[in-house]
């Protein structure tokens, strides 16, 4: 099946609709004016006893064609504004525009009849919009066959000449043929730009997630945790309120991974990641720092609160398991807290050597336990 036939990703429709948005909006604030202009036109312009009624069928056609950009422009505002809510009832005033503007050129096409064999107004409109909006080819078929069928009636009743008839009947069809060719060309593009685009955002997103995102855990990496850190110091130094670290270090990791495997071992790592998360705050980070270590950031924290979490983080540990192939996997932490240094020339490497230190004490004392260094 052609691209262009082929059905289209719901991420990839929505960003044509908006971008027909914004095309026909602009469209609407030239149109407008341009309709009035043909009106005043018409309206003032002396013509023979024979060509009154083609005047006021050009006159009353352009009434009709603002008339429907007048309420059409808010809504399109409107639109715009609630892109993401809107798609469905949006693509819908686009699709109605579509069959407007083209049942519009069929009306002019017909009353020009009265005055000459011109079917430049229906050619114009089909082309116009084939260039300007982007519709799913199949719908423009549909729209442009309609169009087709009502302009070859219109005519038949306002062309007495047959040659003529014919002439403008033939126009129309080629109008309909290449506006179809355009529009399904130009909707192809517009898919592959968009997919293509998206797809660019997409991988630039993985991108910026690798570069501060853990990949196993999903935690924020060391680096991310490292510019999180120099913030909050330079935060304190504003403010004056204090913060705190919580840097953890698993028990006998190793020993898992050497009894179950790998496996086993990334399985722990990503039920503790989930543990972490749902032990902190939303404004608290947690990283993971390396290998079985994981550090976690406290803002606005002072010992207390430092001490409470670290404690329920390793309650927690304490009284779950990981299910793996079958066997209960249990593992616990040791846990060093430390307050947030400020003091130049490096706070950030003077904070995490305190609770380096503090968790070293918390290993030689036993394990499974929190120790501080908050003086």
């Amino acid at each position: 099946m052609p691209r262009w036939l082929a059905a289209v990703p719901e991420k990839v429709r929505r960003e044509i609709t908006n971008n027909n948005l914004s095309r026909a909006w602009i469209a609407g604030l030239v149109m407008l004016p341009v309709h009035f202009a043909h009106v005043l036109l018409f309206y003032f312009r002396v013509v023979q006893p024979e060509e009154e009624s083609w005047r006021w069928g050009i006159i009353q056609s352009h009434l009709l064609a603002a008339a429907f950009w007048i309420p059409a422009l808010p809504v399109l505002r409107f639109f715009m504004n609630r892109r993401e809510r809107w798609i469905g009832p949006a693509h819908f005033l686009i699709f109605a525009a579509v069959i407007g503007y083209v049942f519009l050129g069929a009306i002019v096409c017909a009353v020009d009849q009265q005055v000459a064999p011109a079917p430049m107004a229906y050619f114009v409109a089909v082309i116009g919009v084939a260039i300007l909006l982007r519709l799913p080819p199949v719908e423009t078929l549909v729209i442009f066959a309609a169009g087709l069928i009502f302009v070859w009636m219109a005519v038949g009743i306002t062309q007495t000449n047959p040659t003529y008839r014919l002439f403008v009947r033939v126009n129309c069809i080629t109008a309909s043929g290449v506006g179809l060719i355009v529009g399904a060309s130009l909707w192809y593009y517009e898919v592959r730009t968009v997919e293509q685009r998206l797809q660019i955002e997409e991988q630039n997103s993985a991108l910026e997630t690798l570069a501060v995102r853990d990949p196993l855990t999903g935690l924020f990496n060391r680096r991310r945790f490292l510019e999180a850190l120099d913030l909050e110091i330079a935060r304190i130094r504003r403010t004056g309120q204090g913060g705190a670290i919580l840097w953890l270090d698993l028990d006998d990791f190793k020993a898992i991974n050497d009894k179950f495997g790998h496996p086993a071992g990334d399985a722990v790592l990503l039920h503790v990641a989930a543990i972490l998360t749902g032990c902190v705050r939303v404004t608290d980070t947690v990283a993971r720092f390396g290998g079985e270590e994981f550090i976690v950031l406290l803002p606005d924290t002072d010992q207390k609160g430092a001490l409470e979490t670290a404690s329920r983080i390793l309650n927690t540990l304490r009284e779950t398991t990981v299910t793996f192939r079958g066997a209960e996997l249990s593992v616990t932490a040791s846990c060093g807290a430390a307050a947030i240094e400020i003091i130049p020339p490096d706070p950030a490497g003077a904070t995490i050597q305190k609770a380096d230190t503090a968790l070293y004490r918390a290993k030689k004392t036993g394990k499974n336990r929190v120790e501080h260094s908050f003086s």
